[in-house]
């Protein structure tokens, strides 16, 4: 499913938003859940964002999240979880995209697997602030891929113990 809200004043507050959900069970096969969440103005606080959750044991099903946090829009979350695969065969995508917005990460953002599931941060023109013992990755489980291009991380306090952990990083 589709949340499209661009260009329309957003204020909302959720407790759990997950983006792209499949819980196959059996033998069906090329089962995908897609979850897209888009806006450009205002504000949305939520507790806990999940990105692309497949489990079960279907052969090649799989999950996909995007939240897309555009020019004029802020997000306001207390953690992020990119890609989770607790399936036999789960093929999982999530990817957090800041397109001029600013996205205020009280928590971490982190992945729950390797095993087919990439987690990914693509910041153009936007503002990622990280507060408190916030980590972005882990040395077991690093995000795939950090993109960033005149675009803002923040760290906050630094040098308190956040760490960035990914295993491709592009600026520009």
């Amino acid at each position: 499913g589709t949340l499209a809200l661009n260009d329309h004043p957003v204020d909302m507050r959720l407790a759990t938003l997950t983006l792209g959900q499949m819980t196959p069970t059996g033998t069906e096969a090329g089962l995908n859940g897609v979850g897209v969440f888009q806006f450009n103005q205002g504000l949305v606080d939520v507790t806990t964002l999940n990105m692309a959750v497949c489990s079960g044991n279907s052969p090649t099903a799989g999950a996909r999240g995007t939240m897309t946090v555009g020019d004029n829009g802020t997000l306001n979350v207390g953690s992020i979880s990119l890609g989770n695969g607790t399936g036999t065969n789960a093929i999982c995508v999530g990817t957090l995209e800041i397109a001029g917005g600013v996205v205020n990460c009280a928590g971490n953002i982190f992945k729950t697997s390797t095993t087919n599931c990439t987690g990914n941060i693509t910041n153009t023109s936007g503002e990622l602030n990280l507060g408190g013992l916030s980590r972005i990755g882990t040395t077991a489980l690093p995000l795939d891929t950090m993109e960033m291009s005149d675009a803002v991380l923040q760290l906050t306090p630094a040098g308190n113990g956040t760490n960035v952990v990914v295993t491709t990083l592009v600026t520009g």
